[in-house]
C-alpha cells in the first residue's frame, strides 16, 4: 500500500470518527441534557447586569459553558469590581437566563440552568455575554480559563492567564493576551490566539477548522504536527531542540499557522 492510498484511508477512518462522535454529541442532548451547562445549585444567580466583588489577586480560575452568541472577556485596569451582563434580541424567560456563581475564587457562568429537553422541541436562543475583569483581582500567575463552547463566539482581551483551555464545536475562538500553557479542541470552529509571552506548552486539536496562533519571534520550542490534508507552516520562528517548550497539533483537514506577532 503506497503512502497516498494509506493517507486516504485514515482520512476516511477519521471522518467517520468525527461523524460518530457528532451523532453521539445530537443523541446526548436530545434524551438527555444540555451537555454544555452544570446543575447550578441554588446558590447561582440570575445574569441581570451582575456585580462580583473579589479581593485584590483572588480571581483565580474562570468556567464558562456557552451555547450560541457572543461572549466577550475584557480586563480593565480601571474597573473594580466583576460585571457580568447578559443581552438578547429574543425575550428570555426567567428558566432561560443564563447563571453566575462565584466561591473561593472560582467564577462559573452557564448559559441557563441544567435541563432536560427533546432537541425536537427546543427553543435555541442566540444571547451575548460581557465579562469586564479587574486587572487588580486575578491571580495572574495561576488564572485558569476553562471555555466550552457550541456555537458561540468568544472573544478574550486583554487577558493575563495561567492556563487557557478551550472546546469548540462551531464557534470561533479569539483570544488576546498572554498565556503560558494553552489547549484548545475544536471541530470546525476557527481559533485565533495571540500571546505576548513565550507559551511553555502548546496543544491543539482540530477536524475541520484553521487554527492560528501567534508568539514572539524569539520563541524557542520543539514543535510536532500530525494531519491528514489539512497544511502546518511556521512563519517567523524556528524550532529549537534543546527547548523544554513542547507544541503539539493534530488536525484531518483545518489548516495550522503557527507564526511570528507581527510588529
Amino acid at each position: 500500500m503506497d503512502k497516498k492510498t494509506a493517507a486516504w484511508i485514515r482520512l476516511g477512518v477519521s471522518s467517520v470518527i468525527a461523524l460518530v462522535l457528532v451523532m453521539i454529541l445530537i443523541v446526548g442532548i436530545s434524551i438527555h441534557q444540555y451537555a454544555f451547562t452544570s446543575d447550578t445549585g441554588d446558590s447561582a444567580v440570575s445574569l441581570e447586569g451582575q456585580t462580583i466583588h473579589a479581593a485584590p489577586g483572588e480571581l483565580r480560575e474562570i468556567q464558562l459553558d456557552w451555547y450560541d452568541g457572543t461572549v466577550t472577556f475584557v480586563c480593565d485596569d480601571q474597573a473594580s469590581d466583576i460585571t457580568i451582563k447578559e443581552s438578547s434580541s429574543q425575550s428570555i424567560p426567567a428558566s432561560k437566563q443564563a447563571y453566575c456563581q462565584y466561591s473561593d475564587g472560582v467564577l462559573t457562568i452557564d448559559f441557563q440552568r441544567s435541563m432536560r429537553f427533546s432537541l425536537f422541541r427546543w427553543k435555541s436562543y442566540k444571547k451575548n455575554l460581557t465579562v469586564t475583569i479587574p486587572a487588580s483581582v486575578c491571580d495572574q500567575e495561576h488564572l485558569s480559563m476553562s471555555l466550552n463552547s457550541v456555537s458561540s463566539l468568544i472573544q478574550i482581551q486583554d487577558m493575563t492567564v495561567h492556563n487557557l483551555t478551550t472546546d469548540s464545536v462551531s464557534g470561533q475562538v479569539i483570544f488576546t493576551g498572554s498565556a503560558d500553557t494553552i489547549e484548545c479542541n475544536t471541530v470546525s470552529g476557527d481559533v485565533q490566539i495571540t500571546s505576548l509571552t513565550t507559551p511553555s506548552v502548546i496543544s491543539a486539536d482540530s477536524v475541520s477548522a484553521d487554527i492560528r496562533i501567534q508568539i514572539p519571534a524569539n520563541s524557542q520550542f520543539q514543535v510536532s504536527h500530525d494531519g491528514l490534508s489539512g497544511d502546518f507552516t511556521l512563519n517567523g520562528l524556528s524550532e529549537s531542540e534543546s527547548s523544554d517548550h513542547h507544541y503539539s497539533f493534530d488536525s484531518v483537514s483545518g489548516d495550522i499557522l503557527l507564526s511570528a506577532i507581527e510588529n
